[in-house]
């Protein structure tokens, strides 16, 4: 489980900080992120939103969004994480089978003489 807040705060104390956005794309969506996010403040949120990269949702900066738009604006930045991941495995889980096939058509023509 990812815990918001602590990247928020990472992001507000540390100039340079890691930003990993692997581990965003290696864990599936948690409702509880959805409750971290909810009992964020606005000081928070604006840390979350330097972290992930966000800096402007909807033509509008950072600066400028309210609360529930950086809620939203963080949403959708880790939906669009987690379906990187997704195309990954689909196009790896494709492969696989494609060479299951080729294996299965030389087994069967290996055993039909």
């Amino acid at each position: 489980m990812i815990i918001l807040k602590d990247l928020a705060q990472q992001a507000l104390l540390d100039r340079y900080c890691l930003k990993n956005y692997k581990q965003f794309e290696t864990i599936g969506f948690d409702p509880e992120e959805l409750i971290q996010l909810k009992e964020m403040n606005h000081r928070e949120l604006t840390g979350l939103m330097i972290y992930c990269g966000i800096h402007v949702y909807n033509g509008v900066p950072l600066v400028v969004l309210k609360e529930d738009e950086m809620r939203m604006a963080y949403l959708v930045w880790r939906a669009s994480r987690v379906e990187v991941k997704g195309a990954e495995v689909t196009q790896k889980v494709e492969r696989g089978i494609k060479w299951f096939n080729y294996f299965h058509q030389a087994v069967e023509i290996l055993t039909s003489r």
